[in-house]
C-alpha cells in the first residue's frame, strides 16, 4: 500500500527523502497493530524509533543536521547560526523529539553551552 513491506524499505524511503509516505505508513501500522505481529514484543522501542528516525530525517533536510553529533561538527565549522536554529526548532517542537525526551534539561542545557563555546572560539 505504501510502497514498503518492513522496516528496511522504510529506512530506503526516508533516505531517499519520502517523509510524508514513511509517516503515513507509521501511521497506518500504528492503527492497525494488531495486523503487524513481527512488531507486537517490541512495540514501545520499534515505534519510538521510527519516529525518532522520521524526525532526524526532518531534521537533516531542514537543517543539514540529523542528531547531535551533527549539530557538534556544525558548531565545529563556525554555523553557529545553522546550529542555534536547529537547536530553536527542537525545543520549539519538543513533543516531536522523545529521543530527549528522558534527559531534556541536561541535554538543553549541554547544547547551549555548545553554541556558547562556539560563540566564543570563532568571536
Amino acid at each position: 500500500k505504501f510502497g514498503m513491506a518492513n522496516t528496511g524499505e522504510f529506512r530506503v524511503a526516508l533516505k531517499q527523502g519520502n517523509i510524508e509516505q514513511a509517516k503515513a505508513w507509521l501511521a497506518h501500522i500504528a492503527e492497525h497493530q494488531d495486523d503487524f505481529p513481527q512488531y507486537h514484543d517490541t512495540w514501545d522501542s520499534w515505534y519510538m524509533d521510527r519516529k525518532k528516525e522520521i524526525t532526524q530525517q526532518e531534521l537533516k533536510e531542514k537543517f543539514s543536521m540529523g542528531n547531535t553529533e551533527e549539530f557538534r561538527q556544525a558548531l565545529d565549522g563556525g554555523e553557529i547560526e545553522k546550529a542555534k536554529a536547529w537547536l530553536e526548532h527542537i525545543v520549539a517542537n519538543k513533543d516531536s523529539f522523545p529521543q530527549y525526551h528522558s534527559t531534556w534539561e541536561r541535554w538543553l542545557a549541554d547544547r547551549q553551552d555548545d553554541i556558547e563555546a562556539a560563540e566564543i572560539e570563532f568571536s
